[in-house]
């Protein structure tokens, strides 16, 4: 190369040295200039022109670019200007770049801003326990946004890199608030400390004000932390009962369960750690198979329903176990007037693993033995419950829990009736981290229930019965957290399921039932789900979900073909026409439904929102009753060519405020349900799980509507709720009530529940329920014909009567103290009066013939309980 090619490079490259260096020193002179300005209240474009007309800044850029709604506040005080231009293009999705007196901004694209956040992830533990925290809730004050912490107590957000204020709050726990500067992805471990250090108990909550409402669905929960004490029932705390003191949510005294908005007891889904449980009561429903010891929290969705759960009509319930703790062995337990309990727990594998044992038995059988007066004798009744949860670490990424339950029941009387149940399930989950942002969930279960029937009222007609279910379930799930704003949930889920009816056998050598058992049935049931949780803006939070389920008959089954017609001299309405076999593995018949779930919430401000939701469900197992009379053991039908699954379409709206200062919390909710296919027994049926029970059915449709108002107060010293449910539950099935329109059996008009807990001190609490509830319907006789000598009565159109209203008081006052000051050694001492003054509330109503006047028929009243004291004393160590 030439010296003159060289010359000129060099004279180039000083000129434009020169004029780079110029251009950069006026920009940082620009920038470096200080300026006092206000910006108030002013959309970009207002903001903008202000800057420009304050500096010598030229702007450019496209209008499309810049928000058009968004307003602007800024001060600067002999500030550089560069501060006001850091506060307009944040970064977040407008940035500016400096040439000369030239401001170019610049749109940040999706995958730009994706490189420049951090993830911020972690678990959320109690303090004292170790247990995983759900539904914890995490807030950032600059983004105001956050997210909550999921069935594992773990969260994840992904958001720009920057300094942050973070929020941890949890009702019972005190708060905790973080700044965390994230500069790359982070992982954390928040522990946090209960409020109070007395015992453990379980009682009714809400979500913090700013969840509550923010969350999507219809939900009420109870946690297992809260020292909030419930008056129990001989001693036995029971968490079930305790959501039945909410709206909408009804419990019947000596009836097992509770019913959610028009459905029956078998519409509601029971889970324990996410494992279907088909026997939930004890001793009539007076207590649930649940040990409140080992109870972590309870979830119970009214409305709204998340697509991962389906299977049943009206509600989910999933109960949460504790999981051990990871620091010593702990011991608990507790001393009832009906039961006693014992808890063990602690860590494993040098803290790397923990366990934890519970186990709960009645003892009043036991009492009963003892008992010489042998009319007293001849009742019997006892219960049985233990769980176990191992939980591993294998590292951050990998966990692994295996979980079991073992619980029975007995209620009779001996000679003439006997229900007994009993359950186990064991279940293994293995729980995969991909990234702070994507877990995986991969779970398996085995299970079987049995329930067998002794019925011998009338000698002649005496049988007993048996049943079971045995499932084999599998599960995956995927959870992916993009962003604070959004959240995906992929999975599916197989069951199969065994249903054996048994025998049906005849008590005595004088019984004349013969009944021909049912054929034993295969079934496979398939789901597959996705949802999305997205924020929209500032105001509206949208769920959208979807789910699709299959529900296969398979083989070996023998099916009848049916021919129906008036009912002849014999009582028979129907023929068989032909009989079907179908070999091992044939899949011979399904049914299959989309399942389309939406939420819409809309913040109309820190205190308010309103919520929209639709759900449809179905279901495919139907619960039936072989008796008369109330039983805790339940019988469970598949779905097959004759009974089609059962649909329950809802809409349900809700409008929600919180008064902060007032530590209030409003809530009004209504709603309406069609349902279809819904099952009732035929007059005069015979409700042996024979090998035609499917003719003793018919089915129908039924509605139900209601509102449901709450208002409750969860901070201070006095803390409880008013709740009211107005609710109409209507049902209309051909050949029932001459095919009128006819109030469902769990049609409970009105209902109240008042409930009060005051706080003295740390060593006195004192707590109290009164609950309301109108009668329930019933078919009365309204008149009377003479037969041989008898006396028969003519029965009212079905349910065409009310019982009287129900209405009980109950109380409770608990004692604290702290055993040894220095270590966490706890009791307590519990007496309680169950329905203080004593009112006889109508369980049922017997007619019979007089024995004064045979040509008169009277009534007789029925009740269970008036008064009812107890105690009960519980300690840890």
């Amino acid at each position: 190369m030439s010296k003159d090619f060289f010359h000129k490079f060099f004279l180039f490259f000083l000129t434009f040295t020169f004029l780079f260096f110029g251009h950069i020193k006026k920009s940082i002179a620009q920038s470096e200039k200080l300026y006092t300005l206000t910006i108030s209240d002013l959309s970009y474009e207002e903001a903008i022109e202000s800057i420009s007309k304050t500096t010598d800044l030229n702007f450019i850029y496209s209008s499309d670019q810049i928000p058009q709604i968004k307003r602007v506040n800024i001060q600067l005080k002999k500030e550089p200007i560069s501060k006001a231009l850091n506060l307009l293009f944040d970064g977040k999705k407008l940035s500016y770049r400096l040439n000369g007196n030239d401001v170019i901004i610049k749109t940040i694209t999706k995958a730009e801003r994706e490189k420049l956040k951090s993830v911020l992830s972690g678990v959320i533990k109690s303090a004292d326990q170790k247990d995983r925290l759900i539904g914890v809730s995490i807030y950032i004050n600059e983004l105001k946004s956050g997210t909550i912490s999921n069935e594992d107590g773990k969260f994840s957000l992904a958001i720009p890199k920057g300094k942050y204020t973070f929020r941890f709050s949890y009702l019972g726990y005190k708060p905790i608030q973080k700044i965390i500067e994230l500069d790359g992805n982070k992982e954390l471990e928040v522990l946090m400390e209960s409020k109070d250090e007395e015992l453990e108990e379980i009682w009714v909550y809400g979500k913090e004000e700013e969840w509550h409402i923010r969350k999507m669905e219809s939900s009420n929960g109870i946690k297992g932390y809260f020292v909030k004490e419930a008056p129990a029932m001989l001693g036995e705390a029971d968490v079930v009962k305790s959501l039945q003191l909410l709206p909408g949510i009804t419990g019947i005294e000596g009836h097992p369960g509770f019913y959610v908005r028009g459905g029956n007891n078998g519409h509601n889904l029971m889970l324990l750690d996410d494992i279907p449980i088909y026997g939930s009561s004890h001793m009539l429903g007076f207590f649930s198979i649940f040990n409140p010891y080992i109870v972590n929290e309870v979830e119970l969705y009214k409305a709204g329903l998340p697509a991962r759960y389906g299977g049943r009509l009206s509600s989910v319930t999933n109960v949460s176990l504790k999981e051990g703790n990871n620091e010593r062995l702990a011991v608990s337990g507790g001393l009832g007037s009906l039961a006693s309990n014992l808890m063990l727990d602690g860590p494993l594998f040098n803290k790397k693993a923990n366990f934890v044992f519970a186990v709960r038995r009645s003892y009043i059988d036991l009492l009963f033995r003892d008992i010489s007066n042998t009319s007293s004798a001849t009742n019997d009744l006892s219960f049985f419950d233990s769980n176990f949860k191992f939980s591993y670490d294998f590292d951050k990424s990998n966990s692994f829990d295996v979980e079991s339950y073992l619980g029975s029941d007995h209620t009779g009387v001996k000679n003439i009736l006997s229900n007994d149940w009993s359950s186990y399930f064991i279940s293994g989950k293995w729980t995969h981290t991909f990234s702070p942002q994507l877990y995986a969930k991969l779970s398996g279960w085995h299970s079987k229930y049995n329930a067998e029937y002794s019925v011998n009222f009338i000698q002649l007609l005496g049988y007993k019965s048996g049943y079971s279910i045995k499932d084999n379930g599998q599960k995956s799930e995927l959870l992916y957290y993009p962003s604070p704003e959004t959240s995906i949930v992929l999975g599916n889920e197989l069951i199969s399921h065994t249903f054996d009816y048994g025998d049906i056998q005849p008590i005595s050598d004088v019984t004349v039932v013969d009944g021909k058992p049912a054929t034993p049935q295969n079934n496979l049931e398939t789901n597959f789900y996705g949802s999305i949780e997205q924020q929209l803006g500032t105001r509206f939070f949208l769920r959208a979900g979807l789910r699709y389920s299959r529900f296969t008959s398979i083989g070996e089954a023998r099916e009848y073909v049916y021919d129906y017609h008036e009912q002849d001299i014999n009582g028979n309405f129907y023929t068989i026409t032909d009989t079907l076999f179908h070999g091992k593995g044939e899949r011979y018949h399904y049914y299959d439904n989309w399942e389309p779930r939406i939420s819409l919430n809309y913040i109309v401000n820190n205190q308010s929102s309103i919520k929209l939701s639709y759900d449809k469900t179905v279901q495919y197992l139907h619960q039936l009753t072989q008796t008369n009379t109330p039983s805790d053991a339940q019988t469970w039908v598949p779905s097959n060519r004759y009974l089609k699954p059962e649909i329950n379409h809802q809409l349900s709206f809700g409008f929600y405020h919180s008064l902060p200062k007032l530590k209030l919390e409003f809530s009004l909710e209504g709603y309406h349900k069609q349902m279809y296919n819904i099952l009732d027994y035929r007059p005069n049926a015979d409700r042996q799980l024979n090998d035609n029970f499917e003719t003793q059915l018919l089915s129908g449709e039924a509605s139900a509507k209601g509102l449901e108002f709450l208002v409750r107060r969860n901070k201070g010293r006095l803390t409880g709720w008013v709740g009211y449910n107005l609710a109409f539950v209507d049902q209309q099935i051909d050949g029932i009530n001459d095919n009128n329109l006819y109030p469902a059996n769990n049609d409970s008009r009105h209902q109240v529940n008042i409930v009060g807990n005051y706080k003295f001190n740390d060593q006195i609490n004192v707590s109290m329920n009164w609950n309301y509830a109108s009668g329930l319907p019933s078919t009365f006789p309204v008149g009377k014909y003479e037969q041989d000598g008898f006396i028969i009565p003519y029965y009212s159109e079905r349910n065409g009567f009310r019982l009287p209203p129900t209405h009980h008081l109950d109380v409770a006052v608990t004692v604290y103290r702290r055993m040894n000051p220095y270590k966490k050694n706890e009791s307590s001492f519990q007496f309680s009066i169950y329905n203080l003054y004593a009112n006889k509330n109508t369980y049922a109503y017997i007619f019979r013939q007089s024995e004064t006047d045979r040509t008169q028929i009277e009534a007789v009243k029925i009740y269970l309980f008036t008064i009812l004291p107890s105690f009960s004393y519980h300690f840890k160590f």
